[in-house]
């Protein structure tokens, strides 16, 4: 958590948990060479006393001789412009800000005043919203460059800590105002679990210890199905061989959509139907299609656009990898893999996505892929060459025949080594 020479930003609110960690980071700071600062966010909720503890706040970082920064930002305009609670808005706030002071400072880690009490209360809070084993996992000692020294003291060890040792701090009102949800928990849910079950709090956090364990666990089985499900495809996008993945316990399997994709339980429920069932579906702004073993997942609905071949050229999709030449003579010298030879009486050619409602002899268009076993995402992306309205080359699917002369239509990939839609 905390290593020799670390610069380490410290949230500082000027209440009881930030006054114990400053207390804390500062009587370590000499052992361990430590870098301190104390950032103090104003929310402007509080009027005077939002003032009261910015300057308290102030005084005592400089009392220890630690430089201080603080700014105000007004909170309640961000929520007439944002959804989500006063809450909510007002913790991504704080957040954004630790990690710009961070960046601006050049200090490697923030340091939070989180402790075993609100891991508790996160608990339980997250268990009322319906959260998976993540969201029990409480609040981790270390995420990234956050750090959380007291994260295993109770509020009440640390108010009294204070105490004794005579060192002053302030009371945030709004954390004593029972219309905020995490303030229900605090002062009348756990005071009532302590009375049913003295050590409910110990209890509970050893819950969240457990379930963690088992988050890890879970993380990891995923990586281990992700290694060997993967396949190559478009960059930004997901192919995952669905053979694979219903080897797989089914919490593994839904667990693997929600973190790659952050999918709630409903959204991870209609994803493992499409993945049974086959099919093609948006979900949020993703493009979900499953069938014949792929399930493709993008947030690009790919397509090739329409283009017309008057003469000869090169035509370039470089997001699609993809290059179509039509050129005169026989001899090739590109990197050549699907390739017919067509008379000039075919120009103006169409090359372009297909339709619904492609036919060709009479036939859909959709039954020639189907019986060759393509996939349905990879049909849209494979070229549909077009003359006057009449559908004459497929590559890999269909050829019209009696369209032979001196011209050659070839199509190939740009960069050879990297993926196109004809790659298995």
């Amino acid at each position: 958590m905390i290593e020799k020479g670390d610069s380490i930003l410290i949230a500082f609110s000027g209440g009881p948990d930030s006054v114990m960690l400053l207390y804390v980071l500062k009587s370590l700071q000499k052992k361990f060479n430590l870098k301190l600062a104390a950032y103090h966010l104003n929310h402007m909720l509080r009027g005077e006393e939002a003032k009261r503890d910015e300057e308290f706040s102030r005084k005592m970082a400089e009392e220890w001789n630690i430089p201080f920064y603080s700014e105000k930002i007004d909170i309640k305009k961000y929520k007439k412009e944002k959804a989500g609670s006063l809450e909510e808005i007002a913790r991504e706030i704080r957040y954004k800000r630790y990690n710009y002071w961070k960046k601006r400072l050049k200090f490697r880690k923030v340091a939070l005043g989180h402790t075993k009490t609100d891991s508790v209360e996160t608990f339980i809070y997250n268990l009322i919203r319906g959260s998976g084993l993540k969201g029990l996992s409480g609040i981790p000692p270390v995420r990234d460059f956050y750090i959380r020294p007291l994260i295993y003291l109770e509020r009440e060890e640390i108010q009294e800590f204070l105490k004794i040792e005579n060192i002053p701090y302030v009371i945030d009102s709004t954390n004593i105002e029972p219309e905020f949800t995490r303030n229900k928990i605090r002062l009348q849910l756990l005071p009532l679990l302590e009375e049913i079950r003295k050590g409910a709090t110990q209890k509970i956090f050893q819950s969240s210890l457990i379930l963690k364990e088992a988050e890890d666990f879970i993380q990891c089985e995923v990586k281990k199905l992700l290694k060997k499900a993967t396949k190559e495809v478009f960059k930004g996008d997901w192919l995952l061989d669905t053979s694979l993945i219903r080897s797989y316990h089914l919490f593994i399997r839904k667990s693997l959509f929600h973190y790659l994709f952050g999918f709630n339980f409903e959204e991870t429920g209609t994803v493992l139907n499409i993945l049974e069932k086959g099919g093609r579906i948006r979900l949020r702004d993703f493009y979900i299609s499953s069938s014949f073993g792929e399930l493709y997942i993008s947030k690009k609905e790919r397509k090739l656009p329409d283009t017309v071949l008057q003469k000869p050229g090169i035509f370039e999709f470089d997001k699609l990898n993809l290059k179509i030449i039509l050129e005169r003579g026989e001899k090739t010298t590109h990197r050549m893999l699907y390739r017919i030879n067509i008379s000039w009486d075919y120009l103006p050619l169409i090359v372009r996505s297909r339709r619904e409602g492609d036919r060709v002899h009479g036939k859909k268009l959709k039954d020639y892929f189907i019986r060759k076993k393509v996939p349905e995402w990879r049909r849209t992306l494979i070229p549909v060459f077009e003359y006057a309205g009449e559908i004459i080359w497929v590559p890999g699917i269909y050829l019209k025949r009696g369209i032979e002369g001196k011209l050659k239509l070839e199509v190939c990939k740009i960069h050879g080594e990297k993926f196109w839609i004809f790659d298995k």
